[in-house]
């Protein structure tokens, strides 16, 4: 794409914390265990959009041991 607005989302089960569900916060590197949401579309609570910049941009991020991780951007 030629756009500057692309973000990743990083998530897994972390395999150090009971496989519990995992997702990485918009910095890239602050894991966020989330809770399980009372209704299907409940907002998460912390930001997890992990910017990825205009097209040739480099951005690096720090995955934890997962299981089952999965990357869209």
């Amino acid at each position: 794409t030629s756009s500057s607005t692309v973000y990743a989302y990083i998530t897994g089960q972390a395999i150090n914390n009971n496989n519990r569900v995992a997702l990485l916060q918009s910095d890239g590197r602050t894991v966020y265990y989330p809770d399980s949401p009372p209704n299907t579309g409940t907002p998460l609570a912390r930001n997890v959009a992990i910017a990825l910049g205009a097209p040739g941009n480099t951005v690096t991020v720090q995955i934890p041991q997962m299981a089952g991780g999965r990357s869209v951007g």
